[in-house]
């Protein structure tokens, strides 16, 4: 007990120490005039963004843009969601007004083209007049709509930093009115309440003390602005102390082994931004301070490479949409801040692509990006472990499973969860992801939706009863075994569920590189007395039934066999829609597989195998 409060104490003194020190450097060396992306870039780095795929596209879409004309989203649309719950109809038009600022400013930066400043000097005064920058969906109470208060949210977050951006560039460009009224709004909205709170005078915004990708996001965005647009140096010191003291709250919602429990889209957008401010900082302060070489960065930093599956697929665990990737601009400020890159090609949109411009080193060749991936890659702490065929050629298949808690950030009662992917093709069966978010979705009533319960996941089905919320629902680990033909993962899963009947409910994941790979499902359960049982199974597109125990399930051109055994008792294979809507449009079947009898003990034995290949 000594001994861990000495390290407890000595920790804090250490962190402390670091936070200090941080501040000292940060006083030193930030740039004592304002600093925006794309300030310091030679003309060397600005024709070769002009000449990039990313620079030429956003050019082709400014072209349409000079000719089309934007709605006026207020108040209609922003009402809408208080009357129906769409977050969607005003998210698209405010979209619009985002992508089209954008491209428009990265055509005038790079072509210097009157006619883009000309359309985006409209656009920005449009947006300085829309009542609020914060969505509707975050001003539930029409408090910022309404004027009687000013918050800071995902969106408004970014667009001041992308706003900012433009004034920073283009200031001198834009008519003096424009200038004017967008410094003042910029004000308004995103500097004037942060400086209150970094003073004291205002109550912190609730995301900031929250373990979550808000944080990052809105403090990124928050940072861009700063750094670009508040003229006062102390000001501009005191606010990013603020945005440092409060971003390692971000940090925090990572588990020790880098695990991201709000889903791999949620890496991208949280971190991806976390990243985008570390690299504003970086630049801002003459590349003296790198908030990537902070301990706290280095394993949420290699999650990408963990997560993978293969062939760029992701599991679809928490609220991840199953065509998300791990975007590579990040991966790219990763590589060039930390110097194991020297250059890479522009990403993303304006102001983000201006980062790595910025960051690459003069004259260098362009630094290949590795994908070096594991055979095996496990997540201790968030319960989750990744198999994929490594050296051998002949396996076809891959697959993530979980085992984790019904608590986690982004949360869907899914403990037991798997995806699996075949030829690097698609996944093809497994965990399907989140719904189109509405104003339900992060309710009180979440978990009465079928994407989020675990009616609509893989998982078993005893005595009808579908698995419960709560930290208490962890799956335990009985059994790991690994060596170079196979993976063996045993899960107890009984605590997910309320059934107290059941004295047993084992989950066992069995994944073999033998031949062209395969991966089995087992589940075992134990009742004190006779009870339902069922298991069920995703198929993410169509599939036929080849024999009473043999299904074969088919997504994007992959295909996947699906073998069951039940040790002799009979069962009944049924499939139903799962109610709802999903992000990335999939419309997925479960299948459940039901014993006809009620049991006391029980197994299910589920083996996915690749279907034959003529092309092998």
């Amino acid at each position: 007990m000594k001994k861990t409060v000495l390290f407890l104490i000595a920790f804090a003194a250490a962190f402390f120490s670091a936070a200090a020190d941080q501040t000292a450097l940060l006083k030193q060396t930030l740039s004592k005039t304002p600093w925006f992306a794309g300030k310091n870039l030679s003309e060397s780095r600005k024709k070769e963004l002009a000449a990039s795929a990313t620079a030429k596209t956003a050019i082709a879409r400014a072209d349409q843009y000079l000719a089309q004309s934007f709605p006026f989203p207020f108040p209609d649309l922003y009402l809408d969601f208080q009357k129906t719950g769409n977050r969607s109809r005003f998210q698209a038009v405010y979209d619009q007004y985002t992508r089209a600022i954008a491209m428009l400013s990265t055509a005038y930066y790079t072509t210097g083209k009157h006619a883009y400043l000309k359309k985006l000097e409209e656009l920005v005064l449009k947006v300085c007049d829309f009542p609020t920058w914060v969505l509707p969906a975050h001003d539930k109470k029409l408090i910022n709509f309404s004027g009687k208060n000013v918050e800071i949210d995902l969106a408004s977050s970014l667009m001041g930093w992308r706003l900012a951006t433009v004034l920073g560039l283009f200031r001198k460009d834009l008519s003096p009115a424009a200038a004017l009224r967008l410094q003042q709004e910029l004000n308004r909205r995103i500097l004037d309440p942060f400086y209150q709170i970094s003073i004291g005078k205002r109550a912190p915004f609730w995301w900031m003390k929250r373990k979550m990708n808000w944080n990052a996001v809105c403090l990124a965005g928050i940072t861009g602005t700063i750094l670009a647009v508040e003229p006062d140096y102390e000001k501009r010191l005191r606010m990013l102390n603020t945005v440092l003291d409060y971003s390692k709250y971000f940090l925090d919602s990572f588990l020790p082994d880098g695990y991201c429990s709000e889903g791999a889209a949620y890496w991208n957008y949280g971190f991806g931004h976390y990243l985008y401010m570390a690299a504003m900082i970086y630049l801002a302060t003459d590349r003296n301070v790198n908030l990537l070489e902070q301990s706290a960065t280095k394993a949420p930093a290699t999650y990408p490479e963990r997560i993978v599956i293969g062939g760029g697929w992701l599991p679809a665990f928490a609220d991840c949409n199953y065509k998300t990737r791990i975007a590579e601009q990040y991966l790219d400020l990763h590589d060039l801040q930390l110097g194991q890159a020297e250059k890479r090609q522009p990403l993303g949109w304006f102001p983000e692509l201006l980062l790595p411009a910025e960051l690459c080193k003069p004259n260098a060749q362009e630094t290949p990006r590795k994908e070096t991936l594991e055979e095996i890659s496990i997540f201790p702490d968030g319960a989750v472990a990744v198999m994929r065929p490594g050296k051998s050629s002949a396996c076809r298949i891959a697959a993530a499973v979980k085992g984790g808690h019904n608590d986690e950030l982004h949360n869907h009662n899914d403990v037991g969860s798997y995806t699996v992917v075949v030829d690097g093709k698609a996944p093809v069966t497994g965990d399907p992801g989140p719904e189109v978010y509405n104003a339900w979705t992060f309710g009180p009533k979440r978990y009465e939706n079928p994407i989020m319960n675990s009616f609509g996941h893989p998982v078993p089905r005893p005595a009808g009863q579908l698995q419960v919320p709560g930290k208490e629902t962890g799956a335990l680990l009985l059994k790991e075994k690994k060596d170079s033909r196979s993976f063996l993962w045993k899960l107890d899963i009984r605590q997910a569920y309320r059934v107290p009947s059941m004295t047993r409910l084992e989950r066992s994941f069995l994944y073999s590189r033998e031949k062209s790979g395969s991966f089995t499902v087992t589940d075992t359960v134990e009742f004190s007395k006779p009870e339902s049982f069922e298991t069920a199974l995703i198929a993410f597109g169509g599939y036929k039934q080849l024999s009473p125990d043999t299904l074969e399930l088919e997504f994007s051109g992959a295909k996947l066999i699906a073998s069951i055994d039940t040790d002799g008792e009979p069962f009944t294979i049924s499939s139903s829609a799962i109610p709802g809507k999903y992000q990335g449009g999939l419309k997925p079947q479960r299948i459940a597989i039901q014993l006809k009898n009620a049991v006391r003990k029980a197994e299910i034995r589920i083996t996915f195998t690749p279907a034959p290949n003529p092309g092998r």
